[in-house]
This record gives structure tokens, C-alpha cells and sequence, in this order.
């Protein structure tokens, strides 16, 4: 073959050998094509078949160059850099993330009794200034009796305001024991409850509370706490057993350098002492990092730390949540390994949601907001979860 391609037959033979020669260079890597280019079959043969295979070679070479730049100069900057490729998942079954509606469960206390809820006002359009309860209860006492069962025209309105349908069931995961309860969302009691920071007309479409009352759960009950969702929709996207408590180790340069040793990471942050402890966590073949960051996104104050993950069957960073400590949110507190701390473990990691990379909970806490959970993926690596976070 070092010798090029013998000429045994016509033009048809010659058209055949190129339409070959091409499904062949297609299915090679970037790397075998670019080694092919060099080799001594191009650069020796002058038959008319290498004549304008050549030519074709180096363009295909040079848009599969092409195509990893651009790609790779669209990455978010971060300053833990790295390739941030993307790790498959196998499976049989995928949500996407865009469609997950997530809540919290809580709890309403009145008189001696108490109700365990999911309020949804969040998905509550904007422009919607339906009252469903009387406007008496925005001026009273809003202790025990401002806690209404709506009527089942009020109920269809809340569902139909928040873009829920009889088809939705409401699914509570708890992460330690998996799946709890599922409900058709009609056959939950919807209640409101008035806003005490809106109590003055004209009302806003932020004067209530609306929401499911969730039967059969006692009040007090640990599931209450960080380690519930909620989710509503047609399908249960959740997957059991697979998150579990994270317990940080502190390590130092040298420990995250062996670590990182096959992901071409800059690591030149670590020599500066303001960025350190650095903390670890594994999760099978993920790597979980977390430390300080002098990071700072254009038009937006800077960060105070990060999360980032590696993964030992990829090159580079994968995923990069900055983490803000500020009066609208501050990072939660971590668990680390032998600290005796008894209130932990305050984040889980693992598989959480069908068909998706895992996942780090309770990242931050947050105090004007929203809280989210990180997911180990590039881009639009954040679920965020819906709450009535009144102030």
C-alpha cells in the first residue's frame, strides 16, 4: 500500500475506488485522518484517485478542526479551566430538565393542627388578577382562619391559572427512602391562604398562597426537611436509590493534583491560600470538588466559591457552579469527614432524575430566592426549584 493504488481497470473502477476511499476517511477520527494526511500514501502516490482525495482530506481535517475550536471558545470562562466534555448517561428512560416542575412540601400551622402543603403560587401568571378567596381575609387576622379549602370552580381556576391538568400527578421523593406518595392533583384539596405583606387593594397577583394539601403525612416528619421534592407532571421523573449523603474530605494541592493527573487542568489557583481548604468528594467515577474562587462574570459581583466535577472516563472539567455568599443567598454548610457536626449531612449527590448526569443538592441557601439543584452537566446545569419565598 506505501507503493499507492495499482490501476487495474477503467474510470467506473476509478469512481468506485474514491466513493470508498471517502466512506472510509468519514469514519475515521479527527486523529487517524490527520495521521493519514501525513503518511507516505498521500505524500508518494500521483494517481489521479490521490489527486483529488488529498484535497478532500485536508478539508474534511480542517472542518473537524474547525467545528472542536469554535466549540471549544463558546465554553463559559471558569477558573478551573479544562475541556468540559460531556459524559453519556445510558438509559431507557430521559426527562429533560426544561420540563421538571419542582416544589418543596411545608408545613401550616393553626390552632393545634397543622397541614403539610406544596404551594405552586410560583407558576402563577404574572398578568392573572383572579381573587379566589374573599377579600375580608386580606385585612383580618391571619392567624388560625386564614387557611381556605377552595370551592371546586375556585379549584379549577388555581389549576387552570397554573397550567396543571387532570392528566398531572404530584410525586413526593424523598431522598432517603425513594418515592413516598403519588397523587392525581384532582384528588388534592387546593388551598389558598392570604399574602399579610399585600393588604391593601388593589391586590397583586402575589396577595395569596395557592397550593395542594397533602393528606396522610405527619407534620413533624423528618421528610419535611432538605431531603424532599416535589414534582408535578404526567410522568414520575425521579430515580430511586441512587443519591446519597455527602460527606466532604479536605485535601490538599498535592491530593487534588494526583486526582486530576490525566485532565489537563490548570491548577495554578491552588498555590493561592485564599482560595483554600479544598474539600472532595466521590461519587463511583465522579469527582466532586469545592473551594474558594476569585472568579468574577462580567456585569455581576463576584464569586465566593465553586463546585466542580471531573469524571475519570473524560478530559477536563465537566460542570462549574459559583456560589455567592451575599444578603440574597450564602452557601450551605457542609458535612466533612470527621467533623462531628450532628445536624448533616446538608447536600446528597447521585443520580436524582431519569436519563440525566447526578446531581449536588442544597447548595445554597437562599434568602430573596429560589434554590436550585446543581446538575454535573456544561451548560443549563441548574433545576430550580419553584417556592413562595415571601419576605
Amino acid at each position: 500500500m506505501r507503493g499507492g493504488f495499482k490501476r487495474s481497470g477503467g474510470q467506473n473502477i476509478g469512481i468506485a475506488m474514491k466513493s470508498k476511499i471517502i466512506g472510509l476517511i468519514l469514519e475515521m477520527s479527527a486523529s487517524q485522518r490527520i495521521f493519514l494526511s501525513r503518511s507516505s500514501v498521500i505524500q508518494t502516490s500521483n494517481t489521479p484517485t490521490m489527486k483529488y482525495l488529498l484535497p478532500l482530506l485536508l478539508l474534511i481535517t480542517a472542518c473537524n478542526h474547525s467545528k472542536d475550536q469554535t466549540a471549544h471558545a463558546q465554553l463559559p470562562p471558569t477558573s478551573v479551566p479544562g475541556n468540559r466534555l460531556e459524559v453519556e448517561i445510558p438509559v431507557e428512560e430521559k426527562v429533560e430538565l426544561e420540563d421538571l416542575n419542582l416544589f418543596y412540601l411545608t408545613v401550616y400551622r393553626r390552632d393545634s393542627s397543622a397541614n403539610v402543603n406544596v404551594f405552586i403560587t410560583d407558576r402563577w401568571p404574572r398578568h392573572d388578577t383572579n381573587l379566589i378567596i374573599e377579600e375580608k381575609y386580606f385585612t383580618e387576622d391571619f392567624g388560625n382562619r386564614n387557611y381556605h379549602h377552595l370551592s371546586a370552580a375556585h379549584s379549577k381556576i388555581v389549576l387552570d391559572s397554573t397550567r396543571f391538568t387532570e392528566e398531572d400527578t404530584l410525586t413526593i421523593f424523598n431522598v432517603d427512602r425513594g418515592v413516598i406518595r403519588r397523587y392525581a392533583v384532582t384528588d388534592l384539596k387546593v388551598i389558598a391562604q392570604a399574602n399579610p405583606y399585600d393588604t391593601h387593594p388593589p391586590y397583586s397577583h402575589w396577595a395569596f398562597q395557592v397550593g395542594f394539601e397533602i393528606p396522610d403525612i405527619y407534620p413533624m416528619d423528618s421528610l419535611l426537611f432538605f431531603e424532599s421534592f416535589v414534582h408535578i407532571g404526567p410522568e414520575q421523573p425521579f430515580v430511586e436509590g441512587e443519591i446519597k449523603p455527602m460527606v466532604w474530605e479536605e485535601i490538599s494541592k498535592e491530593d487534588l493534583t494526583e486526582l486530576t493527573k490525566d485532565q489537563q487542568i490548570d491548577l495554578t489557583w491552588a498555590n493561592d491560600t485564599n482560595l483554600l481548604p479544598i474539600y472532595h468528594h466521590q461519587n463511583g467515577k465522579w469527582h466532586i470538588f469545592r473551594n474558594g474562587t476569585d472568579f468574577k462574570p462580567e456585569n455581576h459581583y463576584g464569586a465566593d466559591y465553586e463546585v466542580w466535577a471531573i469524571h475519570e472516563d473524560s478530559v477536563g472539567v465537566i460542570s462549574t457552579t459559583y456560589l455567592y455568599d451575599g444578603e440574597s443567598q450564602s452557601p450551605a454548610p457542609i458535612s466533612v469527614k470527621n467533623d462531628g457536626d450532628p445536624n448533616g449531612p446538608y447536600q446528597w449527590c447521585g443520580l436524582l432524575f431519569k436519563g440525566q448526569p447526578p446531581v449536588v443538592t442544597n447548595l445554597v441557601w437562599e434568602s430573596f430566592g429560589c434554590p436550585y439543584i446543581a446538575v454535573m452537566k456544561q451548560e443549563d446545569n441548574r433545576v430550580w426549584i419553584h417556592c413562595d419565598n415571601w419576605h
